[in-house]
């Protein structure tokens, strides 16, 4: 979910939205969403994330797709996937993120979605990936792709056990921060992400010198949220009210301490993250295993299916202002609220198509 929410994050801040004060937002929130769409629509997406696979060699406590060995039997094919990304390619979208699930576990289908983007050399690639199967001989074919590119390597505690713990997997520490030393090795741009429960939210600026300390360019972090997994353990991973306050002041100091030696960003809460997006056309797709695209992996609605559709059909008739459709408006209104509201990765999807 941290990765999806850095992507449009990423293009939110391009454009010079984050001086938008919180009372500026809400004035346009009611003009756009009062008047029924006076947005202009992008043709295509700027982002698109990739959910090449929902299967996963770990079994973490947090995981918000829910990903698991066994699963996967839906998942489109590797042909399907290849169209889709050519489709992808050939619209021109700035950047591509490929996931998972565990993406390596299909090393094959990414080195050659790698190469139908080296088509485009415009596009700013990357990967997420947990590091288990990380090789030498990967880390150097991604070096030689011609494209900017990145690698995201999930790291959940600044010592052994607590990373372990989480991810239910000994030994997944050390192949983790082996993948990271790997990708700064190639001189990769690589950015270390943690996730914060009630365990480890204490330990956060030992992950921020762990990070420095390896030559990571970038440290991104955020609290558990509640999707997927990590909705069974929530009394267990999701910070208490008092605990979101002290994790926040320290947030606030690693940023003061080490931002000089690598970047280090937040990943926002709900309410926060939610509100920036109404007053925009949609900017990012996320196309998930089975091919179902959504506009974003916090948003549980789905406008299509790309076994069903195109891409292009999907987003022009219906994604492309999908911040502004009311069911996706209903659905805000309700985290907002603190109603009760579908949970996502857990609950039915809403389907919109």
């Amino acid at each position: 979910m941290l990765e999806f929410q850095t992507l449009v994050n990423k293009i939110y801040s391009s454009l010079n939205l984050n001086a938008l004060d919180a009372a500026t937002i809400d004035k346009c929130k009611k003009v756009i969403v009062d008047s029924k769409n006076l947005l202009i629509p992008f043709s295509f997406p700027l982002g698109v994330q990739f959910e090449i696979t929902s299967k996963c060699n770990l079994k973490c406590r947090h995981c918000y797709n829910d990903s698991l060995p066994g699963k996967g039997n839906n998942d489109l094919t590797e042909a399907e996937w290849l169209k889709i990304a050519e489709t992808v390619s050939k619209n021109g979208a700035l950047t591509v993120t490929i996931s998972g699930g565990e993406p390596l576990l299909k090393e094959t289908l990414v080195r050659k979605m790698l190469a139908i983007f080296e088509h485009n050399p415009n596009m700013t690639v990357g990967i997420i990936t947990n590091g288990w199967l990380v090789t030498e001989d990967f880390v150097n074919f991604y070096s030689k792709i011609k494209n900017n590119k990145w690698v995201q390597v999930s790291i959940d505690g600044a010592y052994p056990h607590e990373h372990d713990w989480v991810r239910n997997k000994k030994g997944s520490w050390e192949r983790a921060v082996r993948a990271a030393e790997l990708f700064i090795q190639a001189s990769i741009p690589t950015r270390i992400a943690h996730t914060c429960h009630r365990g480890n939210y204490k330990d956060l600026w030992k992950m921020a010198e762990l990070s420095v300390l390896l030559g990571a360019s970038s440290f991104v972090y955020t609290p558990i949220l509640n999707a997927g997994r990590a909705y069974h353990e929530r009394e267990n991973l999701i910070l208490t009210k008092d605990e979101l306050q002290e994790y926040k002041m320290i947030s606030a100091e690693i940023k003061q301490k080490y931002s000089d030696y690598l970047k280090i960003s937040e990943g926002v809460q709900f309410k926060d993250y939610f509100s920036r997006f109404a007053i925009l056309p949609a900017m990012g797709a996320l196309i998930r295993p089975e091919g179902n695209l959504k506009i974003d992996c916090a948003i549980p609605v789905v406008f299509g299916n790309l076994r069903q559709e195109s891409f292009e059909n999907i987003w022009l008739q219906r994604a492309s202002l999908g911040w502004q459709n009311p069911v996706v408006i209903d659905y805000i209104k309700k985290v907002e609220a603190g109603d009760e509201y579908s949970v996502p990765y857990v609950m039915d999807d809403i389907m919109c198509g």
